[in-house]
């Protein structure tokens, strides 16, 4: 996910990786979040500036961000809802706070510009409820209503 902020680390002495080479290296190589947490101590990623949202198959979920020159992971209590978009997720759960049901008194609306769209996301997940959609169907209507044309 863009994030035009993100500074990745740089260690000459470790081997260089390009970040779209490193997700592919991470998607052929781990199985958890914390295997794929651990590689990024053993290579100095480099690329565009991108957040990166990890899942693995027993539901731990992470963001990592590179900011600064260091790498900042989210993750276990610190990732309450599993949605990245395309700010800080420090800064987006901060934003949340502020909406109906998440704390605030801002009401959510599905109108595509007048509510953040991590916000949306957050909201329709809250929303989701299996007996009513497949899991795979729902995903792809939150990504049809976050699409900004």
């Amino acid at each position: 996910m863009t994030l035009q902020e993100s500074q990745f680390p740089v260690n000459p002495e470790l081997p260089r990786i390009f970040m779209s080479l490193w997700m592919h290296y991470v998607l052929d190589s781990f199985d958890s979040i914390d295997q794929v947490i651990e590689s990024v101590s053993h290579l100095s990623i480099d690329g565009w500036g991108w957040h990166f949202f990890v899942a693995d198959s027993i539901g731990q979920t992470a963001a990592l961000e590179f900011l600064g020159g260091r790498v900042v992971v989210h993750q276990g209590d610190n990732v309450p809802v599993p949605v990245l978009c395309n700010s800080r997720y420090e800064e987006e759960l901060e934003g949340l706070r502020h909406y109906q049901g998440f704390g605030g008194d801002r009401p959510v609306s599905m109108d595509k510009l007048e509510t953040p769209r991590f916000v949306q996301a957050v909201r329709m997940l809250k929303d989701y409820s299996p007996r009513k959609k497949a899991g795979v169907s729902y995903a792809f209507e939150i990504l049809s209503q976050l699409e900004r044309g």
